[in-house]
Parts: structure tokens; sequence; C-alpha cells
């Protein structure tokens, strides 16, 4: 047994606790999203099935937004230059990238039938671009390497604002990038005035560094942000279920940028800075970081670049070698699916990790 816990042991000093376990619950949260939706495409809206999968798919939707404002609580209010910023960030998502993105088109040659595709370069050059650009019905979930990059690319220039703003100022950006999410949220015509500049992946960077740095009575409420989780997942449950009947058929009117989708990562975030600051759950707090739990903790938050990529490799394995989503119940197939998903993500990277040189470019960061 100590064997085992060894193989999870990193060197945690400097490390932010509560930022590992949100990276985690973030990575377990995007396998979650995406097995949802394999579900929710297989079941009329009107089946309980459907009703549970919409439930799963929404409850797990703070992820993404969790992973931008984890890079803005870590990132910004840094000492660095630009060109030293990009050469350390870039290479830690760009590798891992290319290294996963090649493993995806063998696999797509070997056992999803899709060599016909290289036999000219007219036709293989567009399936891989396509398949590394994200594009529907190829890789979907590269889209956010291509977001993070893009973020990336403002970080520099982000990060001299916040060091020379105050929190009254970044609470006045933070404001009016709510505001422009209500628009998102409700399809609110901007007339002459147009807010969408705010909008977008921006706000939730800024929205971790505040976050993770103010303090005051609300933030610190141990009861309203459970509360606020609670009720903005089940309305956007609800929407989902609404559109989607109405329509009789899928309507995923979930922009991760709504003010829904604001309200829930925000909740997330705090719900888990609060459990670990608080004195009331101090105790707890101390036994989820120390021993075995925190030792896994790290290690999922550590590998969980490399799980985002791979993670949907195995899915689309068991779809290809029989898994039916049709006729299992979503209540218990879609927690025991996405913990068997994450175990063979993140076995099959610690396994990679041991590798010289592939150590390098799997992902673990």
């Amino acid at each position: 047994m100590e064997n085992i816990i060894n193989k999870f042991k990193f060197k945690n000093e400097g490390r932010i606790f509560y930022l590992d376990q949100l990276r985690a619950l973030a990575i377990i949260g995007v396998i979650g999203i995406h097995i949802s939706a394999a579900y929710l495409v297989k079941f009329d809206p009107n089946s309980f099935n459907w009703i549970i999968s919409g439930f799963f798919a929404f409850f797990t939707r703070f992820a993404v937004p969790i992973f931008l404002m984890l890079s803005g609580a870590l990132l910004l209010n840094k000492e660095y230059k630009i060109l030293e910023f990009i050469k350390k960030r870039y290479p830690r998502i760009i590798i891992p990238f290319l290294f996963w993105g090649v493993i995806y088109v063998i696999f797509a040659i070997l056992f999803q039938n899709k060599a016909s595709y290289f036999s000219s370069l007219s036709t293989a050059i567009p399936f891989i671009v396509k398949m590394f650009l994200g594009v529907q019905g190829y890789l979907t979930h590269f889209w956010y390497v291509w977001l993070i990059l893009s973020v990336y690319l403002l970080f520099p220039i982000i990060n001299k604002w916040i060091k020379n703003s105050s929190f009254s100022e970044i609470k006045y950006f933070l404001g009016i990038w709510f505001i422009t999410s209500i628009f998102v949220s409700f399809n609110i015509p901007y007339y002459n005035i147009n807010l969408s500049y705010f909008a977008g992946p921006i706000g939730f960077v800024i929205l971790g560094y505040y976050l993770s740095n103010k303090t005051n009575k609300i933030l610190g409420n141990i009861f309203l942000w459970p509360i606020l989780f609670l009720i903005s997942t089940l309305l956007r449950v609800w929407t989902l279920f609404d559109l989607s009947i109405s329509a009789n058929h899928l309507v995923m009117a979930s922009d991760i940028y709504s003010a829904l989708s604001v309200i829930q990562a925000t909740s997330m975030f705090l719900m888990i800075k609060n459990f670990n600051d608080n004195q009331i759950f101090t105790k707890a707090a101390s036994i989820l970081k120390n021993g075995i739990i925190g030792n896994l903790t790290v290690s999922l938050s550590r590998y969980s670049y490399g799980i985002y990529l791979i993670h949907v490799l195995f899915l689309k394995f068991f779809i290809i070698f029989g898994l039916s989503f049709a006729n299992k119940s979503a209540i218990k197939w879609i927690p025991f699916l996405v913990i068997v998903i994450l175990l063979l993500s993140w076995g099959t990277l610690a396994i990679l990790n041991r590798i010289p040189l592939i150590n390098k470019i799997t992902g673990m960061h």
C-alpha cells in the first residue's frame, strides 16, 4: 500500500491546495460533460434517462470556466516579460496537444475506418486539420486548447493592467462583464450599445484572480454560495428541458459566458475556497489535504491537462467496441463511466510519466 501511495507523491511546496482541488474537480467535470452529452443525443427529451443526463451535463458545466479562473488566480499579478511568458507557457500547451493529436489521428485510421482519407493529400490534410482544430464531429474537445492559447496571447497585457489597478477598478470591469453575460443569457438586443467586447473568457480569468485575492463577508459566506450553485444549476437544467421539449429535439442553449454560467462557476470556486479557509471546516479540510487524499488530489490536478486531452480517446474506444448508451441507465452509467474513464486516463498518464522523454510531452504540469 505504501508503494502505491508513493507513486502519487509530488513536491507540493508552494502549491495552493484549494486551487488543486478545483482543478481536480474541473477535470472530473469535463469528463462528466462529454459522457452526459453522449447520453443526451440518444434519448427522447421526455424520457427519465434524458432528464438525468441533462442534470449531470449542467451540474458539471462549471468545469471550463473554473480552468480559466485558475489561470487568472495563478498567473496574474506576476513579474514577467511578454516573450518570457510565451516561451514558458506555450510549449506546455502545444507539445502535449500535438502528441495526443497524432495519437487520435492514428486511432481514427486504425479503429474508426478513416484510412480512406489518407489516399491522397487533398483528403488527408483537411481531415488532419479538422481533427486538430476541434471541428464538430472530429475532436470537439480540442476547442479549449485554442481558447487557452488565445487567452495567453493577452495575458502579459492583462497582467500589466492588473498590477496597476485597484480591486475597485477590477470590480468595475467585472461588473460590466457580468452585465454583458446577462445580455448573452437572454438575447437582449444591444441596440446602439455594443458590450460584446467585454464578453468572453478574459472575464473568467480576471474573476479567478479577483476571487482568489479578495475577501469580504459576502465572498466568505459559507451558506450563500452552495445555495447559488444549486439554483444556477437547476435553472440551467430547466432551460435545457424547456427549449428542447418545445423544439422536440436537443437544444444545448448553454453559453459558457452566460450569467448562470458565471454564477455557477463563481459559486463552485468560493465553495471550495471557503471550505479550506473557514475555521468551521479546519479539521475536515486538513484530512482532505494530508495523506493519500491530498497526494491524489495534487496528482490529479497535475495530470489534468493530459487527462483533458486523452479522455475522449477512451470514450471513443468504448463506443466503437460496443458500448450502447440507448439501453443503459443514465443514473448508474454516467457516474460509472466517469470513474472508469478518469482512472484509465489518469493511469495511462502515470505510466507514461515514468518513461524518459515521453514524460515531457504527455501533459503533466
